[in-house]
């Protein structure tokens, strides 16, 4: 095969795994601005039922199980959930 051939072939390939990988960033951001939004539309002053269960967590002494827990019900990043946590 020509090498004028494989070069766009190679470039296309690389935007089709670039695309990919934008587009599940851009899904797991989606599922975060949900679970804030579903949050901040309680507007009852109630929290998000999962508090209290991660405030028993953190009585107990279970920092990470309770960061486990808030990633596994919010859909948070590590650090999202180590601050979400840490702000209890």
């Amino acid at each position: 095969m020509s090498p004028y051939i494989l070069i766009p072939i190679i470039l296309m390939v690389i935007f089709v795994i670039f695309c990919f990988i934008k587009v599940n960033e851009a899904k797991k951001q989606v599922k975060r601005l949900k679970i804030s939004l579903e949050h901040a539309n309680q507007g009852d002053g109630s929290e998000h039922p999962i508090n209290s269960e991660l405030r028993i967590l953190l009585k107990e002494g279970k920092k990470i199980k309770a960061i486990k827990r808030a990633r596994e019900a919010l859909g948070l990043s590590l650090a999202e959930a180590k601050a979400y946590v840490e702000s209890l």
